[in-house]
């Protein structure tokens, strides 16, 4: 898919889907918007007295336009009142127009959306984010694709020309958004500890950030008992991941964020019964994707901010080796903790 920012004008555009915004209680067709109107046969104007439409926030419609129309499609989407709008307003309203547009198999969508705060940089990247994360689909263990009719090949942005860095952004925080998704997603014997590990390495190979990965026997040198403790049962080894990005010269400040990794909990001894949800238990590891996927999108953007990307990834089994309930361990800051359920 491709996302565009233009300057063709509202009334020059042609395609599949032209999507429109409407703030609250301010749906009267004027100027721009009327001359649109009775070029499209009085399609807007009909939808909305048809719909109902008031431009709440959340709010949406299509309607179909007539064969002879340069536009196919119209779709209105309501923003909610106009002093409180938002950026994450217009992200969602952009997400919106898309999975209707989709619906509706569309190919082509154009997306007229006012201009948050004078700021035509951060309204593009906005509607592009709310674009491809609502677009986003995962297949990779399905027989067959989820949805096999057609899809969103262009969104043009429109008023909002020149904004191609934004549109970078967006593709390179979607992609970090992504990545999260997919690591969530898999079950647990496509990720792992290992997998994980070498997930981090290829970040860090591919946008240039320091790693430094603890094995099991670094974690015992450093007595990290508590962390070992809970990988005791598993026959995978555990991985103690450590990213580091460092912008060039003086950072502003620096980050740290931290996400839990157990690639599966069964429970352990207290294991996790029918009916407990288990089988989700995969997604316990859903701190440490959301890191891995904030490292892969810091390392495109570059801010100059140092940040360290943490999680101590493991499995939590069932074994002859596990701790027991009632064990004590001891952490790397010295601390008893006595291990109940």
């Amino acid at each position: 898919m491709e996302i565009l920012t233009t300057d063709t004008p509202l009334l020059e555009w042609t395609g599949d889907a032209l999507a429109i915004g409407f703030f609250e209680d301010a749906v009267e067709l004027t100027g721009e918007l009327a001359t649109l109107d009775e070029k499209l046969a009085s399609s807007i104007k009909e939808l909305i007295a048809e719909e109902e439409f008031k431009g709440k926030q959340n709010s949406s419609v299509v309607t179909r336009v007539g064969t002879l129309s340069p536009v196919r499609k119209i779709i209105l989407v309501g923003l909610g009142k106009p002093e409180a709008l938002k950026l994450e307003t217009l992200r969602r309203g952009a997400a919106s127009i898309a999975r209707l547009a989709k619906k509706q198999k569309c190919k082509t969508l154009g997306i007229s959306l006012p201009i948050w705060n004078n700021d035509p940089t951060q309204t593009a990247q906005a509607l592009a984010e709310g674009v491809q994360l609502a677009l986003y689909q995962d297949n990779r263990f399905k027989s067959e694709p989820e949805d096999k009719g057609p899809q969103v090949e262009r969104v043009d942005l429109l008023g909002l020309s020149g904004q191609e860095a934004a549109i970078s952004r967006a593709n390179q925080i979607a992609s970090g958004v992504f990545l999260a998704r997919q690591l969530v997603a898999a079950p647990a014997n496509s990720v792992t500890p290992i997998t994980m590990a070498d997930t981090a390495t290829a970040i860090a190979s591919e946008h240039g950030l320091q790693i430094e990965i603890l094995e099991q026997e670094d974690c015992e040198k450093l007595g990290m008992g508590a962390f070992l403790g809970v990988a005791k049962a598993s026959d995978l080894p555990p991985k103690f991941i450590h990213l580091t990005y460092k912008p060039e010269g003086t950072p502003k400040r620096k980050l740290a964020i931290i996400g839990k990794g157990l690639t599966f909990d069964s429970g352990g001894l207290n294991i996790k019964g029918a009916g407990s949800g288990i089988e989700t238990m995969k997604i316990d590891m859903g701190g440490a994707a959301a890191t891995l996927g904030a490292a892969k999108a810091i390392g495109q953007l570059k801010p100059d901010v140092e940040v360290h990307f943490i999680s101590a990834v493991t499995e939590n089994m069932i074994s002859g080796h596990a701790m027991h309930p009632g064990d004590v361990l001891t952490a790397s800051n010295g601390k008893t903790i006595e291990v109940n359920n």
